[in-house]
């Protein structure tokens, strides 16, 4: 019993034999960090930083009513669906031609802030990129404007519509009590066309492709922590691991011997 617990306390491998195998290899792990490390120090100066470029579409809206307390001609999540899965790749393919690129270097993102009549675009790139980016939100934005705009049309037109016919029936509506009080009704009819009328607005591209004040993502302090971590991770097991081939050539040098 005792010969098996000495045998599974000698198969532990402690903080202790890690520090000694490492002090036995420390030509490989040092190489190891130095050259992981050259790595890190290449990229992280040599590394763009991105900044978030961001634009603000507020839709078109309406009247509100009990069902649209918001008074959105289109909800805000429905505007913003159709950008993501439509206006941005029709944008982004006419684009790309005009570019020269098969595809893009960068992300859109497409977002409505809750209880809000508006559709935020993100995009995190270089300053590099920030034309291209400034043309891609721009264009996309716009078939969204248009669309909406078409849809205001149409509505504007049929409440004009109703407007002119309800304004004939008043015209032809005179002198009898009965004839008065529809007259009236009427008029009332036309009151409430005329304030939803009103209420009529386009929407509006409140921002386009402003850029962050910082940069965004790993900066370059933290870039090198993270580097840091890693390369003495991977140093330590690259002299496990040589440690272990020199235990397993050891082995196989010692049976031979004995065969």
């Amino acid at each position: 019993m005792d010969k098996v617990v000495s045998q599974k306390e000698n198969q532990e491998i402690t903080l202790v034999d890690v520090a000694a195998i490492a002090c036995r290899e420390w030509k490989i792990a040092a190489g190891v960090f130095f050259i992981l490390m050259a790595f890190v120090i290449v990229a992280t100066l040599f590394a763009d930083e991105k900044y978030a470029y961001s634009s603000i579409y507020k839709v078109a809206e309406q009247q509100e009513t009990d069902n649209n307390p918001q008074g959105a001609l289109e909800q805000p999540s429905t505007v913003a669906e159709k950008i993501r899965t439509v206006y941005v790749w029709e944008a982004a393919r006419v684009l790309l031609d005009e570019w020269g690129m098969e595809r893009l270097e960068f992300d859109l993102e497409v977002n409505n802030p809750n209880d809000t009549l508006l559709v935020v675009l993100t995009t995190e790139a270089t300053e590099s990129m920030a034309g291209k980016v400034n043309e891609l939100h721009k264009q996309t934005l716009e078939q969204a404007k248009a669309e909406q705009q078409s849809i205001l049309l149409r509505l504007g037109e049929s409440l004009e519509s109703r407007r002119l016919g309800l304004s004939g029936q008043v015209e032809s509506l005179t002198g009898e009590n009965e004839r008065s009080e529809l007259a009236a009704t009427y008029v009332g009819l036309i009151a409430d066309i005329d304030a939803k009328l009103a209420e009529l607005s386009d929407g509006k591209i409140v921002r386009l492709s402003e850029r962050s004040v910082e940069p965004v993502g790993l900066g370059p302090v933290w870039m090198l922590l993270f580097g840091i971590i890693v390369s003495v991770m991977m140093a330590l097991v690259s002299a496990w691991l040589m440690h272990f081939i020199r235990l397993v050539a050891k082995a196989l040098r010692d049976d031979s011997r004995t065969c």
